[in-house]
């Protein structure tokens, strides 16, 4: 989802993370359509002749911040975390929700940020393909791990592990949006039980 295919220099690399760090700031402040561009070079100590020698507009931003989004989780998805096949199958998709989690949910300004990317993207058709593409590179790392788990296990699901992975996501989602709008932090930990718990309702033996 790279916004372009031009070589870039590690400082015009660091010049685009200022940005993108900015962007998710005042996004999370002031939603997307209520950020200026002028907002977000300020927040990031840049000039308008900064942003604009490396975004040509703000939905360029937007897909910048998305990009950044996805390779981060998808880093967290795909990390080393050696899951033990030998153990509690609730245990291992509790480590699994627990690494999904920590992972989308560790920083309130990002989660924020993206929903509401999430919410221009459904008014903005140009953002909408690049939304689009976060949901279908996010969800199937966390699908194929949870189907692992399952074939380890030898058991399956009451439903797709699609349908239950998606599930999942969006009970997550709407619950750090809840615990947000009433200015609380969201309890992580919590979540990852309330949820696992959730999964294993949908579990029987082949």
């Amino acid at each position: 989802m790279s916004t372009t295919n031009t070589p870039v220099s590690a400082r015009r690399a660091a010049t685009r993370t200022r940005l993108a760090d900015a962007a998710v700031a005042v996004f999370a402040r002031k939603g997307v359509p209520g950020s200026t561009v002028e907002e977000i070079c300020e927040e990031a100590g840049f000039t308008r002749g900064a942003f604009y020698s490396n975004f040509d507009s703000k939905d360029e931003l937007c897909m910048a911040v998305l990009s950044r989004y996805v390779e981060k989780n998808i880093a967290v998805l795909s990390s080393s975390l050696d899951f033990p096949n030998d153990g509690p199958l609730r245990d291992r998709i509790h480590d699994i929700i627990a690494l999904f989690s920590s992972a989308v949910g560790s920083d309130p300004a990002t989660v924020m940020a993206i929903m509401e990317i999430t919410l221009e993207a459904a008014r903005n058709p140009q953002l909408r393909q690049a939304y689009q593409q976060v949901a279908s590179t996010i969800t199937p790392a966390l699908r194929e791990m949870v189907a692992q788990a399952l074939r380890d296990h030898d058991v399956t699901t009451t439903i797709s592990v699609d349908d239950l992975t998606e599930v999942t996501r969006a009970v997550f989602d709407s619950r750090m949006l809840a615990a947000m709008a009433s200015g609380r932090k969201a309890d992580i930990d919590r979540m990852t039980n309330q949820l696992t718990t959730m999964v294993m309702a949908f579990i029987r033996p082949v």
